[in-house]
């Protein structure tokens, strides 16, 4: 479904949070995925220029630090972090990957990341997205016109309390790019404690979301989207009529039909008393 990616970004506009990956869940299941990407914050990435932040008008005055956590450093002291320090602020960070990728046939995705909240979001978002080659834009510009393959990450406004799941897919008929999003409203912990958000897009088109490991929701592309990736099998035709001869009863009347020769019709019945 998903065949080429090139830039993973992160987009934000939330009150102030720490981004990291260290997680027990993650340490535990490190051995078992080849990782085509993975940052842990360990080194300065700003100074090394190896994630950019926006330059676009919208992400003006971005405030972003790389550090440890002051409040888990007793506990957790080199677990680093990527860290938005002004309140109601709009983020745009992103980094491009040494080479596009493509998911071959037969594999599945794992997309994840750790995020902490350093307050409770009134109104905001955190998602983070795999974008796709843009030969119109530098990613230093990032803007929402960006293309993206894969949406992902929570949102708070208001009575909107939600994990998004997007994706963008060329139909392969009309070559046009739709939007299909989930179906299914997930909610997710507004509070100060790490989550660690999960999304599997399984090769057979089912995928799973999990929070803290711990899945919340496992559904298909196919069924689980709007709109789905498949047509169904039948689609209602808005210009099919009825003929004007067109008769509703289930059963008509023959006029024409008459008994065969030496047919002949007879019935009985038994009258039994007492029961």
């Amino acid at each position: 479904m998903f065949t080429l990616f090139s830039v993973i970004c992160i987009l934000l506009c939330i009150l102030s949070f720490g981004f990291g990956q260290e997680s027990e869940f993650s340490q535990e299941n490190e051995m078992s995925y080849n990782f085509f990407f993975k940052e842990d914050f360990s080194t300065q990435v700003f100074i090394r220029k190896s994630w950019f932040k926006s330059s676009d008008k919208k992400y003006q005055d971005q405030l972003v630090s790389v550090g440890v956590n002051k409040e888990l450093e007793d506990v957790f002291p080199d677990d680093k972090a990527l860290f938005l320090e002004s309140e109601s602020q709009h983020y745009a960070i992103a980094k491009p990957f040494d080479e596009n990728f493509i998911i071959k046939e037969g594999e599945d995705l794992v997309f994840q990341f750790e995020l902490a909240l350093g307050s409770h979001i009134s109104c905001g978002g955190a998602y983070v997205k795999l974008l796709r080659p843009y030969e119109d834009g530098d990613i230093e510009e990032y803007s929402n016109e960006f293309p993206y393959s894969i949406m992902f990450g929570p949102d708070k406004c208001g009575q909107t309390n939600k994990i998004h799941f997007i994706v963008q897919h060329q139909n392969p008929l009309s070559k046009e790019w739709e939007e299909k999003h989930m179906t299914k409203e997930l909610r997710f912990d507004n509070d100060k404690i790490p989550h660690l958000y999960t999304l599997i897009i399984r090769s057979n088109d089912d995928f799973e979301i999990l929070l803290d490991g711990e899945t919340k929701f496992s559904g298909s592309l196919n069924e689980d989207v709007n709109p789905p990736f498949s047509s169904p099998e039948m689609i209602d035709d808005p210009s099919d009529l009825k003929p004007e001869d067109w008769e509703d009863e289930e059963e008509i009347e023959d006029a024409e039909a008459s008994k065969p020769e030496g047919f002949s019709f007879s019935f009985s019945f038994i009258l039994l008393n007492g029961l």
